[in-house]
């Protein structure tokens, strides 16, 4: 028994002797009486702990150690969010913020965005399950307060098309793909690493080698390959 500093309370996966409380967050001994404040940090009003509950984040996007809730250096998201959850079994994690509108998802250590949904998320409006096959998502319509809308989001990594379509054989050149999730992926060609540049969530620039004409493969990781056709003419 102890005063905690919130009624939000997490708890710390591996121990039953420890206790996350929020407001500001609070790490906290159980073993004592009344229970002892281990350490706290100001991380915003959410978190979400990791299965191995050596680490954290918050609602101010930044990752922390546990035990210390230092940081790691890594920062996910756009400001303050709103709503934040932790797709566990695929290693997720959602950030919903309100400038600008928007729904963002990260592979967790990367700060850049897979994908990025425009978006008005109610403040704590995001559930997954633990593969993130299904992101759920509560948003406002507008005018806000009007009606609240349940959207279910496809979060998978997909390419949809290439452009060109066709490179001149024997001489390095550039295509464009577009689809989704391909904010944090790394592309390979005919199975060779090469340079890859993210335009956006939907648009990746990869760089491409004098290939030999015929008909050559791009693999982009965690994603459907697409075939290029390289030609003399």
């Amino acid at each position: 028994r102890g005063t905690a500093p919130g009624a939000d309370l997490t708890a710390i996966p591996g121990t039953d002797t420890e206790l996350l409380a929020a407001g500001p967050l609070t790490r906290l001994d159980l073993t004592t009486d009344p229970v002892t404040v281990l350490e706290e940090a100001n991380v915003g009003p959410g978190v979400a702990v990791a299965p191995a509950g050596d680490r954290l984040w918050g609602t101010d996007g930044v990752e922390r150690t546990i035990p210390g809730l230092t940081s790691t250096g890594v920062h996910h998201g756009d400001g303050d969010a709103i709503a934040l959850e932790h797709a566990a079994g695929a290693d997720l994690l959602l950030t919903a913020h309100e400038d600008p509108r928007s729904l963002l998802v990260h592979q967790v250590g990367r700060p850049a965005p897979t994908h990025r949904f425009a978006m008005d998320v109610v403040e704590g409006g995001v559930a997954t399950t633990p593969d993130a096959a299904t992101v759920y998502a509560v948003t406002h319509h507008l005018p806000v307060g009007t009606n609240l809308t349940l959207e279910i989001l496809d979060v998978s990594t997909t390419v949809s098309e290439v452009a060109p379509a066709t490179v001149v054989a024997g001489i390095a050149s550039e295509v464009t793909l577009t689809g989704q999730g391909l904010g944090a992926v790394e592309a390979t060609v005919d199975g060779a690493p090469v340079d890859r540049d993210v335009v956006t969530p939907t648009e990746l620039r990869v760089a491409l080698p004098a290939l030999a004409a015929g008909e050559h493969d791009i693999e982009v990781s965690g994603a459907n390959d697409v075939r290029i056709g390289s030609s003399s003419n």
